[in-house]
């Protein structure tokens, strides 16, 4: 992950999040500002193939002399990349607590933690909508945007040649104890549809190479799988695949998985060089508490 320098967006809430009777006369708006910080940069190898999740802080502040009641929110975001709409989940709550009241000039924090689906690298203008909970959606608000930056890394997605309308991008196991079992480590491939209109999609062939590092002989064969995508793919969604990579991994080593895609008519696109990292993964050290004669607990 790397960091990226903190940005703020301002946000104003207007009378109908705060109580009007706590409203200064002369002015007849009791406005509350939040700033949200943007998070740090994630690049596309820190994603699960582009979905991440995002600390966020809210910093809401009562610009006003007077104090104001407040009403707690229920969030939503809404990321958008270049006019195509993508999705979060729900953010996370890390700190409910709400203040009833926010006195004049003063502030507090609400930390958040949200998971989206952003599998395109570059800058999602994520906009915040907010209703009182338990609400209904009419009374749902935007109240402002910040941004989410995905940085390509070393294997971002690759647009298909005889496909252009869709993006592919693989990844898989990264790291595991030495096996024969040529199941345990699996290789993902995911179609992603980064345009405005829905595409329907087909089985896609994969072919997938594996070498080890410091060695000259091929630990198996290439392997050629093929993915069975199907169904319509609508704007900002992905749909993602699994098969496993068939080969022994019994060495101690780091195996680099070359993932290529094919078309019907033969031609092919390199989507990644996948490194899996095999090791006996020593155990914990030992606890107190484990100790010969340590007695832990008592009547």
């Amino acid at each position: 992950m790397r960091p990226s320098v903190l940005r703020t967006a301002v946000i104003t809430l207007f009378v109908a999040t705060v109580t009007a009777s706590n409203v200064a006369a002369d002015s007849g708006v009791a406005t509350l500002v939040i700033r949200v910080a943007d998070p740090p940069a994630v690049s596309f190898e820190a994603t699960a193939l582009g979905r991440a999740t995002h600390p966020l802080r809210f910093v809401m502040t009562n610009s006003g002399a007077s104090s104001v009641q407040l009403e707690p929110l229920a969030f939503r975001l809404r990321p958008m990349r270049d006019g195509v709409l993508f999705s979060c989940e729900a953010p996370q709550n890390r700190d409910d607590r709400w203040p009833s009241t926010l006195d004049g000039h003063a502030s507090f924090t609400l930390a958040r933690d949200v998971s989206c689906e952003t599998p395109m690298p570059g800058r999602y203008d994520v906009e915040l909508r907010g209703r009182p909970r338990g609400g209904p959606e009419s009374a749902e608000r935007v109240y402002g945007s910040f941004g989410l930056q995905i940085e390509p890394g070393s294997n971002p997605p690759v647009r298909l040649p005889w496909e252009p309308s869709l993006h592919a991008a693989a990844s898989g196991t990264k790291e595991m104890r030495p096996t024969k079992d040529p199941n345990k480590a699996r290789i993902v491939v995911a179609l992603i549809n980064a345009t405005r209109a829905p595409i329907t999609v087909a089985p896609l062939h994969a072919v997938m190479r594996v070498t080890r590092r410091g060695s000259t002989v091929a630990p198996c064969p290439a392997q050629d799988v093929t993915l069975a995508f199907n169904g319509a793919l609508a704007p900002g969604r992905s749909q993602a695949l699994s098969s496993p990579l068939g080969c022994d991994l019994s060495a101690e080593a780091v195996y680099d998985v070359e993932v290529s895609a094919t078309s019907p008519g033969g031609a092919s696109v390199r989507l990644a060089k996948h490194a899996i990292r095999v090791a006996v993964i020593p155990p914990p050290p030992p606890r107190p508490e484990d100790a010969p004669g340590k007695v832990v607990g008592g009547m």
